[in-house]
């Protein structure tokens, strides 16, 4: 039985939808396709700003990751020891008590005050370095040791171990004055004789402890006292315990070629 179609006014041939137009005959118009149902809809999720630790501890992480690779570039760089390869240059310190050949890739610096002190350094990193420093402070205790070395003489001459020497003396005292300055200096082995710029010397092997930025390095080095007239010296040679091996044979002809006076 055909049903008249109350949407468009057609008669329709079925009963439940409409033949003409499409819409339900039984109980309102079908929601067209793609259309939004009707009715509450869920609200969307709003998130409120990070708790202020969260916030705090990515910058710390972020701050923690920045000074460990500011302080690894820093180490790499301060225990670097250059190559010694290619021709060696002369230099003079600036009183010009010294003279000695420097690798073409380390640094030289002086300073100085005449009549008051002398400073040298040869250095191939901030913790790599031939350093000789002299004044007369330390000439005063130079004397002091050469009149001590005077009184323990054997009377009847001969020979004098180094210990009792005036520069052994001198060597002893500076060891005591580097002792109270680092608690981590310690000295290896026994003093030894030697010979600085021409001039009677002692020596003796020693290791400390230096912070680059987060990390601690072990220092191994030599530590040479010349009494030397008005000055005395306090000669260095160091770097990293690792880098020993290869700093050695460079230290050691920085100082053989050391001379007293001009070049």
């Amino acid at each position: 039985m055909a049903k008249l179609c109350q949407h468009c006014g057609m008669e329709s041939d079925t009963d439940a939808v409409c033949s003409w137009c499409g819409k339900d005959l039984q109980g309102g118009a079908k929601p067209a396709t793609g259309a939004k149902a009707e009715g509450p809809q869920a609200e969307p999720v709003k998130r409120g700003p990070l708790p202020s630790w969260v916030v705090l501890a990515a910058a710390a992480v972020v701050l923690v990751v920045l000074v460990l690779g500011a302080s690894m570039i820093a180490l790499s760089k301060a225990c670097a020891v250059p190559d010694a390869e290619g021709e060696w240059k002369p230099e003079q310190s600036l009183n010009k008590e010294f003279s000695l050949q420097v690798p073409p890739s380390w640094r030289f610096s002086t300073a100085g005050s005449p009549g008051s002190f002398e400073s040298v350094k040869v250095a191939g990193g901030g913790l790599v370095a031939v350093t000789i420093y002299g004044s007369q402070t330390m000439g005063a205790i130079g004397d002091v040791s050469s009149a001590m070395a005077r009184a323990a003489a054997p009377a009847e001459g001969g020979y004098q171990p180094v210990d009792t020497r005036a520069e052994g003396q001198l060597h002893a005292t500076l060891e005591l004055v580097e002792k109270k300055k680092d608690p981590k200096y310690a000295e290896e082995g026994e003093v030894t004789a030697c010979a600085f710029a021409g001039m009677p010397a002692a020596y003796s092997g020693y290791t400390t402890v230096k912070r680059v930025g987060l990390f601690s390095v072990k220092i191994k080095g030599w530590r040479i006292s010349c009494p030397a007239g008005d000055y005395s010296y306090d000669v260095r040679a160091f770097c990293p315990e690792k880098q020993w091996e290869k700093f050695e044979p460079i230290a050691t002809k920085i100082l053989a070629g050391a001379t007293k006076g001009g070049q």
